[in-house]
């Protein structure tokens, strides 16, 4: 950081001491002299904008560094914008706390639901969005035309046709550009913010087993990385769990495991059989999963009882998170995605197109913003 952005760590103390002793002033001087020196700062002659992340890393490191940053990383150097990841990296405090949910990350989600419905929102299962059209009809200025699928989520043919004053599409990327759009919805500037970020696959495989064989290793709970095809391994917290995140690639890693995609899944006579919160593992990539693990740890264990194996960047999924891409004016494109239709009433939420994209802040900050901005609703207490 210091070599890509001159006295960051030294901003970066001072900012956050400042926000730690609610001293509101000290913050904004803070991040205002570090936002002047982004904006003087260069590599390899390019303003910092400009650059990616792997020109940074490759500016300040050797070759043999920068093999090392890759191998015992856990993910993939990507290949996104400089500028975006220094900023995420400057907004996060030096000795961070990183915290979940009790009941699961999911219970977010599910709590917010619950209120909506509560306060008289419908929910609609099984509807797909995949045209918008203006319309003169009295009913509202948007028509929009709804894929109806079945449980399995295949398309059954059948479409429904609705009008709305106001449209809100909470999507990422993906499934925002296979939206069919009429002349004149979007502003002509949709399709390039569309393609600011990129996509970025990410794969998780879950083992379970008969007993934590790893906790003999010395190996109690916590993450740990190799530059083994599994890239990441997750160890579950307790001294009775026996189940492990076995693999964790992302990005161009996640390559590898697609040669396991065909084949029956994963089964155990007398087992567990699959995990009921997710899709079954391929047979193949559980079972080489499996000895690259015996391989790490250097011992001989019984094979998983259960596997549970989820691909984003498959469909229905179009990636794990995304990136800002170097060059992009981050702020600008962000304001328009919000309203890409000008002088109307259609807004996008999004993981993506945020200060931290594919973060659970940025995309709730994404919300407040639009509800704020546009709807009118005051600023509520927790973003204080």
């Amino acid at each position: 950081m210091e070599a890509a952005v001159p006295g960051f760590g030294r901003l970066r103390e001072i900012y956050h001491r400042a926000v730690r002793d609610q001293r509101p002033a000290g913050a904004v001087s803070a991040q205002a002299r570090y936002r002047a020196a982004c904006r003087k700062a260069m590599v390899q002659g390019e303003p910092l904008e400009k650059a990616s992340w792997p020109q940074v890393l490759a500016a300040a490191l050797d070759r043999e560094a920068l093999r090392l940053v890759a191998d015992t990383g856990g993910y993939d150097v990507h290949t996104g914008g400089a500028a975006a990841w220094i900023d995420v990296l400057f907004h996060t405090p030096p000795l961070a706390e990183y915290v979940t949910l009790s009941c699961g990350m999911q219970s977010l989600p599910r709590a917010l639901h619950s209120a909506f419905e509560g306060a008289g929102g419908r929910t609609r299962w099984g509807h797909r969005l995949c045209r918008i059209a203006l319309t003169e009809r009295a009913e509202g200025p948007y028509e929009l035309t709804f894929a109806l699928e079945d449980r399995m989520g295949r398309d059954t043919g059948h479409r429904k046709r609705i009008q709305a004053d106001t449209v809100v599409l909470a999507l990422p990327q993906g499934p925002l550009r296979r939206i069919e759009a009429g002349p004149e919805v979007f502003s002509r500037f949709w399709r390039e913010d569309l393609e600011a970020v990129e996509p970025v696959r990410a794969v998780k495989l879950f083992l379970a087993y008969d007993e934590p064989w790893w906790r003999a290793c010395g190996v109690e709970t916590g993450r740990s990385t190799t530059d083994l095809p599994l890239r990441q391994l997750w160890y579950a917290p307790g001294g009775a769990s026996r189940l492990l995140l076995a693999a964790y690639p992302s990005g161009p890693s996640t390559a590898f495991w697609d040669r396991f995609d065909t084949g029956p899944s994963y089964q155990v006579p007398g087992g567990m059989g699959a995990f009921r919160a997710g899709p079954a593992a391929p047979a193949g990539a559980v079972d080489y999963a499996h000895e690259l693990l015996c391989r790490m740890h250097r011992v001989r264990a019984h094979p998983p009882v259960a596997a549970c194996w989820q691909d984003w960047g498959r469909p229905p999924y179009s990636a794990a998170w995304h990136m800002w891409r170097a060059g992009q004016a981050r702020e600008e494109v962000a304001a328009r995605m919000r309203a890409p239709a000008p002088g109307g009433s259609l807004h996008v939420v999004s993981d993506c197109w945020t200060v931290d994209p594919g973060s659970i802040p940025g995309t709730l900050g994404c919300a407040e913003q639009v509800l704020q901005e546009y709807f009118a609703l005051p600023r509520p207490p927790w973003t204080s």
